[in-house]
C-alpha cells in the first residue's frame, strides 16, 4: 500500500492483475490493470494495459504511481494522465545485470518492492537477485540515521558507453554516540555496585567519568567501580566519550546512598505486652527486610499444619479425628470465640465442624442437592452447593447457600431457617423483608458485632446487607460489571465476581473483587477505596503497598483483631497479608501448586487454589485449601511479618527475649542494623521495692528485690542530693545477680541526706 500527497490509498489486487484506488471520499476505483493477467498496454491507458501479479506500489510527489510487476520483471508507472509505461527491467529474468545502462534494459528478477526519496529516484527490491537497485538521478547520496555501520570510505563508479572512471574516496566519520547511559542506583551504606556507559563511534574511544561535574582521577573506562560506598560518594555520575572526531557527555545518573538513620531500640517489657520494633532508612526505596533474634531469621509467617482433611475428594470421617475425615472441596471456613472451626464441604453439600478436640462432625446438610429443611433439624436440610460461611457472636451459622440464592441461619439448638433470598434468581426486595428478596448466586457472607449480614451477591455484582430488623438493603455496587467507583459512595461503584465479604470490629467492609483482582472496602461513612490489588493479574509487590501489588482471581478475606487482612490469593496459591499500615507480605504458600510442607513455615508450603481465609481468637489462620480438599492452620502467627520494616510480636515471653537485629537489603547488598535488646520481666509483680537504713560508721544500705527477666536484669544505683536538683548521679558500677534480693552500701558517711533510686539497665 502506498498514499499519495493529496491523501488517495494505492493498494494491489494481485489476483485480479489491478491496482486499486481508494480516494479521500472511500470510492474505490482501478487505476492500472483490465483484470487479465500478462504484458500488454504500453503508451496507453493503464486501466487497459495487462499486469502479471503485481505485488508492490508506491507513489511520487507529483502523483505518478509505481508499481512492481512480479512475474513480468519489470517496473512500471502510469503518470498523472493515466499512462502506462516501463521505467525498469526488459522482461528477461535470471542473472543481475544491467547496472550503468538504461533501466528498461536491465534484467529483474522477481522486483518484490519499489520506494521513492524526496528527490525521485526509484529504489527495486530485486528479490531473487538480493539486491536493491536504484534509477534517477544518482549524482547525489543522502544518508540518514547515520551510526557505525554507515562510516566508512565511500566512492562512485561513473558508467557510459565509452567506458566508467571512479572517484577518489570520501571518508565518513563522526564524533562518538551514547547508545546506553549510565543508570540510577540506590545503594545501601557499605555496598557496591558498577556503573557502565556503552557508546559507539571511531575508534579508539576514551572515556573519562565525573561526580557532580567534577572529573575522578583514573576513571578513564567504560565502566567505573562504586566500592562500599558512603554518603560522600553520593551525587551525579556522567561519562564523557571523546574520539578524534568530537565528544559526548552521557545524562547524569544519581547515585542514591541509603543508610540506618534511627536503628531499633531496647526495650524492657513485662511478660504479656506487645512489643513493636522498629528501623529507619534516609530514604525510601526498594529494600527487603530480615528480622533476627540471637542471630536467627525470624519466620515470615507460622507453622503450618493440616487440620481437617485427609486429601481424597469424597465424604466420611463423622466422629473421628478431622485429619482423617474425607472432604469435597473445602471452599470456605471460619471459626467461632472458643475455637471451633466450620467448614463449607461444598461438593458435599454440607457444612462441617471440627470442635477444639479435633472431631469432625456435620452441622447442617444432609448430602443431597436441593432446598429443604427450614424449621427443623439442619442436618436434615438440603443445600446446594454452599461457598460461605459465618458465625456470630452468639454461636449461630449463617450459611451463604449459593445454588439455592438464599443465606440459611442454624441456631445454637441445630434449627435451620432461611433468613435472606426467596430462591428466585435475580436482583430485587431493597428496603423489604430479605426473605422476600432475591439473590443471585449468593457466594459469601459476613457477620458484625452488632448482628447485621453482609452478602457478596456475586452475579448481581452488589454486597446486601441484613439488618437486625431483618430487612435488606444494598450497600455497595450498581449491579452493573466492572471497576469504578473509588473514593465515592460504594452504591455507585462497580464488581467484576465480587466473591467474599469480610468486616472488622470498626464496621469496615472487606470485599474481594475477584475478577478485578482487588480488595475493596466500604468504610463506615460507605465510601469505598480499593486495600490491594492494583487490578493485573499476577503476583508481585510483596514489601510494599498493598495497592501497587498483583493479585489473582482472590476468593476470600478475613481481617484479624488487630486490623490485619488476610487474602486468599486463590489463582496464585497464595495467602497474603495487608498490615493496617497497608503493606503486603505472603504468610501461606510458595506459589507452586500442590500439597506439602505440614509442620514447617507456611511460606514454604505448597496451597492448591485457596479459595477462603479466617483468623481465630488467638491469631491463628485457617485456610480452605479447596483443591486439596484440606484445611490447613497457620499457628504462631507474627502479629507482624518479619520481612518489614517493622517487626510485633504480642504475648511477650521468655522465649521472645534476646537481641534483635533487621538485615536490609537490595539488589547490590545489605546492611546489619545495631542489636536491639528485648528484656522481658517474668516476675507477677513487676515493681522495684527499694529500702534504705544507715550503716555503722555512716552511708546507708540498699536492699531491693530482683525482677525475675529473661535475659536477667542489671542494676545501676542513682542518687541526688535534694529533690529539687533536676539530675540524678551514678554510684558504683551496674551490679547484676541471681538472688532475690540486691543489696548495695553507699559508704557517704555520717551526717548526710541523700535521695536514691534504682534504674533497670540494658
Amino acid at each position: 500500500m502506498a498514499w499519495d500527497a493529496a491523501g488517495n490509498l494505492f493498494f494491489t489486487d494481485g489476483g485480479n492483475q489491478r491496482v486499486r484506488r481508494v480516494d479521500s471520499d472511500g470510492i474505490v476505483t482501478t487505476v492500472a490493470g483490465n483484470g487479465t493477467a500478462g504484458y500488454s498496454g504500453d503508451g496507453g491507458a493503464a486501466t487497459n494495459a495487462e499486469l502479471n501479479s503485481p505485488y508492490a506500489v508506491a507513489a511520487d510527489g507529483r502523483g505518478n504511481v509505481f508499481i512492481s510487476d512480479y512475474w513480468n520483471y519489470r517496473v512500471r508507472e502510469v503518470d498523472t494522465n493515466g499512462i502506462i509505461t516501463t521505467v525498469a527491467g526488459n522482461g528477461s529474468y535470471g542473472s543481475y545485470s544491467g547496472d550503468g545502462g538504461a533501466a528498461t534494459n536491465a534484467v529483474l528478477h522477481n522486483p518484490a518492492g519499489v520506494a521513492l526519496d524526496s528527490a525521485g529516484n526509484l529504489f527495486i527490491a530485486d528479490y531473487f537477485n538480493n539486491l536493491v537497485r536504484g534509477v534517477g538521478d544518482l549524482q547525489t547520496l543522502t544518508l540518514t540515521n547515520i551510526n557505525t555501520n554507515t562510516l566508512g570510505g565511500y566512492s562512485v563508479v561513473v558508467v557510459n558507453a565509452g567506458g566508467s572512471v571512479t572517484s577518489t574516496v570520501a571518508v565518513l566519520n563522526m564524533p562518538p554516540y551514547i547508545v546506553s547511559p549510565p543508570a540510577n542506583v540506590t545503594l545501601l551504606e557499605g555496598c557496591s555496585a558498577v556503573l557502565s556507559v556503552t557508546a559507539q563511534g571511531p575508534g579508539p574511544l576514551s572515556y573519562q567519568w565525573s561526580l557532580n561535574a567534577t572529573n575522578l582521577i583514573g576513571a578513564t573506562n567504560a565502566t567505573y567501580a562504586l566500592n562500599h560506598v558512603s554518603t560522600n560518594s553520593a551525587g551525579l555520575y556522567a561519562v564523557t566519550v571523546n574520539n578524534a572526531f568530537g565528544s559526548v557527555t552521557s545524562a547524569s545518573a544519581t547515585l542514591n546512598v541509603v543508610f540506618i538513620s534511627e536503628p531499633p531500640a531496647s526495650q524492657i517489657v513485662t511478660a504479656g505486652a506487645t512489643v513493636l520494633l522498629s528501623v529507619s532508612l534516609s530514604s525510601s526505596g526498594a529494600f527487603s527486610y530480615q528480622w533476627q533474634l540471637n542471630g536467627t531469621n525470624l519466620p515470615v509467617s507460622g507453622l503450618i499444619t493440616t487440620v481437617a482433611g485427609n486429601g481424597t475428594p469424597g465424604y466420611s470421617g463423622d466422629g473421628g479425628a478431622a485429619t482423617n475425615a474425607e472432604l469435597r472441596s473445602a471452599f470456605g471456613v471460619t471459626a467461632d470465640a472458643t475455637g471451633n472451626l466450620f467448614i463449607v464441604d461444598g461438593a458435599n453439600q454440607r457444612i462441617r465442624e471440627v470442635g477444639t478436640n479435633g472431631i469432625i462432625t456435620t452441622v447442617a446438610g444432609n448430602g443431597t442437592a436441593g432446598y429443604a429443611g427450614d424449621g427443623g433439624t439442619a442436618t436434615n436440610a438440603r443445600l446446594d452447593l454452599p461457598y460461605g460461611v459465618a458465625v456470630d457472636a452468639f454461636g449461630d451459622l449463617f450459611i451463604a447457600d449459593t445454588d439455592n440464592n438464599r443465606i440459611r441461619e442454624v441456631t445454637t439448638n441445630g434449627v435451620i431457617t432461611t433468613v435472606a433470598g426467596n430462591g428466585g434468581e435475580g436482583f430485587s426486595g431493597d428496603g423489604g423483608a430479605a426473605t422476600n428478596a432475591e439473590l443471585n448466586h449468593a457466594a459469601g457472607v459476613a457477620v458484625d458485632s452488632a448482628g447485621d449480614l453482609f452478602i457478596a451477591d456475586e452475579y448481581n455484582a452488589r454486597i446486601r446487607e441484613v439488618g437486625t430488623n431483618g430487612n435488606i438493603t444494598t450497600v455497595a455496587g450498581t449491579g452493573h460489571w466492572g471497576y469504578s467507583g473509588d473514593g465515592g459512595a460504594a452504591t455507585n461503584a462497580e464488581f467484576n465476581y465480587a466473591t467474599g465479604v469480610a468486616v472488622d470490629s470498626a464496621g469496615n467492609l472487606f470485599i474481594a473483587d475477584s475478577g478485578n483482582n482487588r480488595i475493596r472496602r466500604v468504610d463506615p461513612n460507605g465510601i469505598i477505596t480499593t486495600v490491594a490489588g492494583n487490578g493485573t493479574r499476577g503476583y508481585s509487590g510483596d514489601g510494599g503497598a498493598a495497592t501497587n501489588a498483583r493479585l489473582t482471581n482472590p476468593s476470600g478475606v478475613a481481617v484479624d483483631a488487630f486490623g490485619d487482612l488476610f487474602i486468599a490469593d486463590t489463582g496464585n496459591d497464595h495467602v497474603r497479608e495487608v498490615t493496617v499500615n497497608g503493606v503486603i507480605t505472603t504468610v501461606a504458600g510458595n506459589g507452586t501448586p500442590g500439597y506439602s510442607g505440614d509442620g514447617g513455615t507456611a511460606t514454604n508450603a505448597r496451597l492448591l487454589a485457596p479459595s477462603g481465609a479466617a483468623v481465630d481468637a488467638f491469631g491463628d489462620l485457617f485456610i480452605a485449601d479447596s483443591g486439596n480438599s484440606r484445611v490447613r492452620e497457620v499457628m504462631g502467627m507474627p502479629l507482624c511479618p518479619s520481612t518489614l520494616f517493622t517487626y510485633e510480636l504480642g504475648n511477650a515471653g521468655s522465649n521472645n527475649a534476646g537481641s534483635y537485629s533487621v538485615i536490609i537489603s537490595n539488589t547490590y547488598g545489605s546492611i546489619t542494623s545495631t542489636v536491639a535488646i528485648v528484656t522481658v520481666i517474668l516476675s507477677a509483680n513487676p515493681a522495684l521495692s527499694l529500702r534504705a537504713s544507715g550503716v555503722t560508721g555512716g552511708g546507708f544500705a540498699l536492699t531491693w528485690n530482683n525482677l525475675i527477666a529473661a535475659p536477667p536484669l542489671s542494676y545501676q544505683v542513682q542518687y541526688k542530693a535534694n529533690l529539687t536538683s533536676p539530675y540524678w548521679g551514678n554510684i558504683g558500677a551496674v551490679l547484676s545477680g541471681t538472688t532475690p534480693l540486691m543489696n548495695f552500701t553507699d559508704p557517704v558517711g555520717s551526717n548526710v541526706q541523700r535521695f536514691y533510686h534504682v534504674r533497670l539497665v540494658q
